[in-house]
């Protein structure tokens, strides 16, 4: 299973509130049955116009799960970037990522 952090911990600034956030790659099928035992609303969890994009909070982790392979390079390589632009704050990394998954045809 490939995964790697993502968000505050990657690139903000963490403080003592702020939650994990865990990118997985995860066969759609076995992704699509994780969130329904695990999120009864996983319907409403999918972000940025890709239905192989799911979010499951499990206390203070935030597992962002990808089921394509396109979905999950996306996310690194926003991630990359927002290594590269670190400390960004959480709106800065949501427009980021929003006009990442715009211009990969995900919006």
């Amino acid at each position: 299973m490939k995964s790697f952090l993502t968000g505050s911990h990657a690139y903000g600034t963490p403080n003592k509130n702020s939650d994990i956030d865990l990118v997985i790659r995860m066969d759609k099928k076995e992704g699509l049955k994780l969130g329904e035992l695990t999120q009864p609303d996983i319907g409403e969890q999918m972000r940025y116009g890709s239905s192989d994009l799911l979010t499951m909070r499990f206390g203070d982790l935030n597992m962002i799960v990808c089921l394509s392979d396109e979905v999950y390079a996306a996310w690194k390589v926003g991630t990359h970037e927002a290594k590269r632009k670190k400390p960004l704050d959480k709106g800065e990394s949501k427009n980021l990522f929003a006009q990442l998954f715009t211009s990969w045809g995900f919006k």
